[in-house]
């Protein structure tokens, strides 16, 4: 109680060291990509939650590399696009034509959300697959398997903060 709208109550993050990779159905959305979820309980209904996400990877496709993904919240997206057409409705998208299967892209989102709620709330991440055919989307590392300079690995996090309302 007593607690000055704005202030940050408290803080979790999840930070994604090793690696994933899915095979994805063509325009379909992943589940929540494994070890890249964070757990929050608002300490009060009037709370405000900041999620923001870094997520590095890229796709199996050859023409270009992409990081597209969805904010997942106790099975619900949320922080998405307005449906328009067959447009996929995502949080954000990074994308560069490489033609080359060792670019690793990433890709950023920060979404304030207002779950209205004191339960318990995960959220998680589901990379889109903007391919006409199957395509494996790859976390923290490229598209090939090679040990050499080119094949860096980086870190995916997730962090949400409680913002008193």
């Amino acid at each position: 109680g007593g607690s000055l709208a704005g202030s940050v109550l408290q803080v979790v993050s999840t930070t994604k060291t090793d690696a994933y990779s899915a095979s994805l159905a063509a325009q379909t959305f992943s589940s929540n990509v494994t070890g890249l979820t964070a757990s929050i309980t608002p300490r009060s209904t009037s709370s405000k939650i900041l999620v923001t996400t870094q997520v590095y990877g890229a796709m199996s496709n050859s023409n270009y590399s992409m990081v597209s993904y969805r904010l997942d919240r106790n099975g619900t997206f949320v922080g998405v696009g307005d449906l328009v057409g067959v447009r996929p409705r995502v949080t954000t998208k990074s994308w560069v034509v490489v033609n080359d299967g060792n670019a690793q892209i990433g890709s950023s989102a920060t979404f304030l959300d207002s779950p209205a709620t004191t339960s318990t709330l995960t959220y998680g991440i589901q990379i889109y697959n903007h391919d006409p055919t199957t395509a494996t989307a790859y976390i923290n590392r490229n598209g090939f398997i090679s040990n050499d300079r080119l094949d860096a690995r980086p870190i995916s996090t997730i962090t949400l903060m409680e913002v008193a309302g």
